[in-house]
């Protein structure tokens, strides 16, 4: 017979067994806090972010549903991503995947169009790093819609009747400030509790992220930095980590302090302006997010904040302003008409001089086709025109215009393609030059 275990070895493995349910109930409660951290981290930025496995799309943020329109009902009808490329790249991003599909560590960055719900286009700049999902490897993809080249194709459509040539319209920004969340600028610099360990799925995203993330505590206190914050701003992590960094310029404080305050309330900062100062003392524009992170029991832990670096973007639209305004007054006193198609060849704007040889206003044109006022004669010329843009022949042609209080105006037309980054046609624009009246019989 078996020898029956003593009240001391009883007692042990009580012990043992008591040990080993606190240890799970722990790893429980670490579990949990890290689920929500990741979700604050993946919601809180403004980029969109999609987990792909074999294809499929797994996870998707709100930022991504912001951006194309795809919703977590269509990622569980097994949507896949390679059906969002278009088909002459999709090749190309299917042979990317499959040569590193078996490597440990892989990141590589993309530049392509993607295809919305609506079935519209988006240039898009995609990171792609493999990642760990529940024991098997996926892609992390951050997708960041690419703000110029938006602007570019979609130029053409963004010039209103009663603007002119106005550059395109950009979102307006809220006056209220995002905050680092931190104290008062004297609060003194000292050691906070040692940084939130993160997963390796936290890691993975925020070192994907383009942009700076920093994980401060509720005192301020930073917690951690990825790669990108210290090629942006300079300072190390080392330099940081549990302490506050005094880099918000004076005159961002008051909105800063406003902002401390609508996020501890538990107000999410999406894509406000802001400036920062870096370690060697320069002023960057700043577009930053900011959400909040609990503990288990719910309350306040420390916030998750992205600072995207627009001091480029600021000074490239500025710079674009003065040019649109000079070409805006050139084209309006200009002594030929002016226009301008989208791609289905609608009037987006017309100058003042081709309004006053045709006769009409511009309200009467935009958003109408040339074929609409044309009689069988000048519409046989302008179709046998096109046929020739579609095979990349942007030749002049001459074509009689009536005008609205009779008779016909004939111009010659010199036409020009308006091109993206990728050599696309998005639209087309074209000099109008009177050559000769005739009255009709």
């Amino acid at each position: 017979m078996p020898k029956e275990p003593s009240a001391r070895e009883l007692a042990k493995k009580v012990v043992d067994q008591q040990r080993r349910i606190e240890e799970l109930t722990r790893t429980q409660q670490l579990l949990w806090e890290s689920v929500k951290r990741y979700r604050v981290i993946v919601e809180a930025g403004p980029d969109a972010i999609a987990i792909v496995n074999n294809g499929k799309i797994r996870f998707i943020n709100s930022a991504f549903t912001r951006l194309l329109g795809y919703t977590s009902d269509d990622v569980d009808d097994e949507l896949n991503f390679f059906d969002l490329i278009q088909d002459f790249d999709r090749q190309a991003v299917l042979r990317q995947f499959e040569m590193n599909r078996h490597r440990d560590k892989w990141s590589v960055d993309y530049r392509t169009d993607l295809t919305s719900r609506s079935g519209a286009l988006l240039p898009c700049d995609i990171s792609v790093s493999r990642i760990d999902e529940a024991g098997k490897p996926a892609e992390l993809l951050v997708i960041r819609g690419h703000a110029d080249r938006i602007q570019t194709a979609e130029a053409a459509r963004t010039v209103k009747a009663d603007q002119g040539l106005q550059p395109s319209a950009t979102t307006e920004r809220a006056s209220t400030q995002p905050a680092m969340p931190a104290g008062t600028k004297s609060d003194p610099q000292v050691p906070g509790r040692a940084p939130a360990q993160l997963t390796a799925n936290h890691s993975s995203i925020l070192e994907a992220q383009p942009d700076p993330v920093v994980v401060y505590d509720l005192s301020g206190r930073i917690l951690y930095v990825n790669s990108s914050f210290t090629r942006v701003f300079g300072w190390q992590a080392d330099e940081l980590t549990g302490r506050q960094v005094d880099f918000v310029p004076d005159e961002s404080w008051p909105n800063t302090a406003a902002a401390i305050d609508k996020m501890l309330q538990g107000e999410k900062i999406v894509a406000f302006d802001t400036r920062r100062t870096t370690k060697d003392r320069r002023v960057l524009d700043i577009e930053l997010s900011a959400s909040l992170f609990y503990d288990r029991n719910g309350r306040p832990e420390g916030s998750v904040v992205i600072l995207r670096d627009v001091t480029g973007i600021k000074k490239s639209k500025s710079e674009l302003r003065r040019s649109e305004k000079k070409f805006r007054r050139l084209v309006e006193t200009m002594n030929s008409g002016f226009g301008i198609l989208d791609e289905e060849g609608k009037i987006l704007y017309v100058n003042r001089k081709l309004q006053e040889l045709v006769g009409y206003s511009k309200g009467e044109l935009v958003g109408r086709r040339w074929e609409d006022f044309l009689d069988e004669t000048g519409r046989s010329i302008l179709e046998r025109a096109k046929a020739g843009f579609e095979q990349g022949l942007w030749q002049r042609f001459e074509l009689d215009i009536p005008h609205k209080e009779g008779g016909m105006v004939s111009m010659l037309v010199a036409p020009s393609p308006l091109l993206d980054d990728a050599g696309v046609a998005r639209g087309s624009f074209a000099v109008f030059t009177e050559i000769g009246e005739k009255n009709q019989a």
